[in-house]
């Protein structure tokens, strides 16, 4: 069983990276909405496990059918929630929002539908979106619209934003993008978009987490055992990218890259799935039991 609302990303492209035929163990560490893990386990020997997180109690609820141990933890205490595992010989991270996560206004991750402004991945833990933009300062919020999802006019972004606080939907904070930036009807694409992702990003404290999580999967993986990772902005990758690198080209590195550039959706998946059109795969191998340093 799957959701009907979303579509797992490179799903091919991931069976192929994880090879379900070998069994094993598989440890999903996005578990989102269900579909990666259940191709998965679908295609492995019935002797194959599966385990899986998700910092969001609604993926933990929605995919409580599947046949696998699912924990309700986030990346950065993927330590304390797989320390009883058995390692993986196949891990997947899938940093791109589920579609239910997308198309629930009350969760305030999108600028086109209306709703509370919350953003978080775990709506039990930690500040909504609302709250931190009463706390930053102007700076700091032109820095994270930045360097986290590269925004135009982050100044002039920040300062507007500033200005109309407080924002409590997520209409109050396209608005103020909006009437922040220059191009009026002759925009392309929706102006809030990326400020959206970056406010996003630092409410969730993303990045840290993404290098939090592979680095423990990293240390458990198994000889031969691969860890496939799908990225949808070129910050997520630049932190994948670089995680990757530093343990592939050590001195008497136990890891190799499987692609040494990263694995792009298909022409005809991007057509069919638009979410998967900036979606990018890198997989690495371990090859020995441990590195030099």
């Amino acid at each position: 069983m799957q959701s009907e609302l979303h579509i797992p990303v490179m799903l091919d492209e991931v069976l192929d990276a994880l090879r379900p035929a070998l069994g094993g163990v598989y440890w999903d560490l996005t578990l989102g909405a269900g579909g990666h893990l259940s191709a998965w386990l679908s295609q492995a020997p019935d002797s194959a496990q599966g385990y899986a997180v998700d910092g969001d109690p609604e993926a933990i609820h929605r995919c409580r059918h599947l046949s696998a141990v699912i924990a309700h933890a986030d990346l950065r205490s993927l330590s304390v929630a797989a320390s009883t595992w058995p390692s993986p010989n196949a891990v997947l991270a899938d940093f791109g929002l589920s579609s239910p996560q997308v198309d629930t206004a009350v969760r305030g991750f999108s600028y086109r539908l209306d709703g509370p402004l919350d953003m978080r991945m775990d709506p039990t833990q930690g500040q909504p979106a609302a709250e931190w933009l009463e706390d930053i300062s102007q700076d700091e919020l032109a820095h994270c619209l930045r360097n986290y999802a590269e925004v135009k006019y982050p100044g002039r972004i920040a300062r507007v934003i500033k200005e109309r606080l407080p924002i409590s939907t997520t209409a109050e904070l396209a608005d103020a993008v909006i009437a922040a930036v220059p191009g009026g009807p002759r925009r392309r694409a929706h102006p809030a978009r990326k400020t959206f992702q970056a406010i996003r990003i630092a409410v969730n404290h993303e990045f840290e987490k993404i290098e939090s999580g592979l680095s423990y999967a990293l240390e458990r993986l198994t000889i031969g055992g691969r860890i496939a990772a799908i990225t949808f902005h070129s910050g997520e990758d630049r932190v994948v990218k670089q995680l990757f690198r530093r343990h592939s080209q050590a001195r008497g590195s136990a890891f190799r890259l499987v692609n040494k550039k990263p694995i792009a959706a298909s022409d005809d998946e991007a057509q069919k799935n638009p979410r998967a059109r900036s979606a990018k795969l890198r997989i690495i191998e371990r090859v020995t039991s441990s590195s030099l340093s």
